[in-house]
């Protein structure tokens, strides 16, 4: 499929299920009252540089044991998520521009595993990247900045990693953990966000190792009531009210180094 417009559908405007593999390059999929792009069903598939916006339901839902390839996509100004993994979806979504969802940028829930590299998440209008309810998934160097929400959220059991990622100038935290959260989250660079670089609430229980948490407008790190989890070897820089603040928590500090904050 090449050069295509898929507007206006009651379904999902490209559907792909039960082992299906198409190749989709260049299409506008859009308007539509249901997903964009659902796959599931044990399909495959090659997305690139196609342009999916505006529909009711998620920009692209993987589930149900999916495993496609999303490269270069524009994924925007959706009604619900930007990118929806669920239900042991899984597949590889890199070099995407994913930005304006009302829902949140990508969200993995209940088993989705998807790998998730080198994708700008930006300006959504709740969370970056929301990874709840068992979700899993791998993150690697995504540029990460400029949403309404936190940049990362995990929580209820959910347990993602996060490697060589770029936080910045999100308008709450950069990474929040709570609620039964998990995650190992490593070598980041957290910048500028209105709340806190990292946030660990409420029985979140993460591992944070080798991250660098700079310039952010209050707290670096605020582990807050009932927070738990590691963090191991971080450098927190110029952080306007403290480098870390600790409330009523369990968390473990090691190693870290803290220098320059006000």
């Amino acid at each position: 499929f090449d050069g295509n417009d898929f507007s206006g559908n009651s379904g999902a405007g490209v559907e792909v299920c039960t082992g299906g593999n198409p190749t989709c390059m260049n299409n506008k999929v859009h308007g539509g009252d249901a997903q964009g792009v659902l796959c599931h069903s044990q399909s495959k598939g090659k997305f690139e540089t196609n342009e999916i916006y505006g529909n009711k339901a998620a920009g692209v839902q993987l589930t149900t044991g999916a495993e496609p390839c999303f490269t270069a996509n524009t994924i925007r100004d959706g009604q619900s998520q930007g990118v929806f993994v669920c239900d042991k979806g899984a597949g590889l979504c890199e070099e995407n521009d994913i930005f304006g969802n009302e829902g949140p940028n990508v969200q993995i829930e209940s088993g989705g595993n998807a790998r998730l590299a080198s994708n700008r998440i930006h300006h959504g209008k709740s969370s970056g990247v929301l990874v709840c309810n068992a979700g899993l998934g791998r993150l690697d160097a995504n540029e990460i900045f400029s949403n309404t929400g936190d940049g990362v959220e995990v929580c209820s059991q959910a347990n993602p990693t996060l490697k060589g990622n770029v936080l910045h100038d999100g308008n709450a935290c950069g990474i929040r953990v709570h609620s039964g959260g998990l995650g190992n989250i490593s070598g980041c660079a957290i910048s500028q966000h209105a709340t806190a670089g990292i946030c660990v609430e409420s029985d979140g229980v993460p591992t944070m190792s080798g991250n660098s948490i700079s310039g952010e407008k209050v707290y670096g790190a605020w582990c807050r009531t009932d927070g738990a989890g590691l963090f191991d070897a971080n450098t927190f820089t110029g952080c306007a009210a403290a480098a870390i603040r600790i409330d009523v928590c369990s968390t473990v500090f090691k190693a870290n180094v803290c220098r320059a904050n006000f």
